[in-house]
């Protein structure tokens, strides 16, 4: 009769980390025992550890789906959660935006400029300018300052007793 972690002890010969549950949490185990009662498992890779420690802090996890990034499952589920891609690359976590990084996500929303474009921004800053036409330079800023100025005023009457 096949052993239950039969795959995990083949997987730990050849140099796997295997980790155990304890109830409540995973935990590295170095020589497991391999007992029929444990649940064992393959250590998770460092950056799909990073997003489940996010997803605790209550940072929000998303996923791409198809070019999208929506709030994965992963937020809810923690460790028991499944990657469904087996690379960093699917997956971010969320920042909050200041208010001025909002109210340019939303004015570049405005005058139909990709979502990529909005990234690059925030990834690189002042050089950004450099590499856009002058006509939207200007459609951004001007929409920029109309958001700026709405979420101020927004947050002036949210503050109001």
């Amino acid at each position: 009769m096949k052993h239950k972690h039969a795959e995990l002890i083949k997987a730990w010969a050849d140099g796997a980390e295997i980790e155990f549950f304890n109830g409540e949490d995973w935990f590295y185990d170095r020589y497991p025992s391999w007992h029929n009662d444990y649940q064992y498992r393959i250590k998770r890779p460092a950056w799909q550890q990073k997003l489940i420690d996010a997803a605790k802090e209550g940072k929000e996890v998303q996923v791409s789906c198809g070019g999208v990034w929506q709030k994965s499952i992963l937020n809810d589920q923690l460790d028991n959660y499944q990657f469904l891609y087996y690379e960093e690359a699917g997956y971010r976590i969320k920042n909050k935006l200041t208010d001025e990084q909002l109210a340019f996500r939303r004015s570049v929303g405005n005058i139909a400029i990709d979502e990529a474009l909005v990234d690059e921004y925030f990834a690189t800053g002042d050089k950004f300018w450099d590499s856009r036409p002058d006509e939207d330079l200007i459609r951004i800023h001007d929409t920029y300052l109309v958001w700026r100025d709405a979420i101020a005023y927004t947050k002036q009457l949210k503050d109001k007793p």
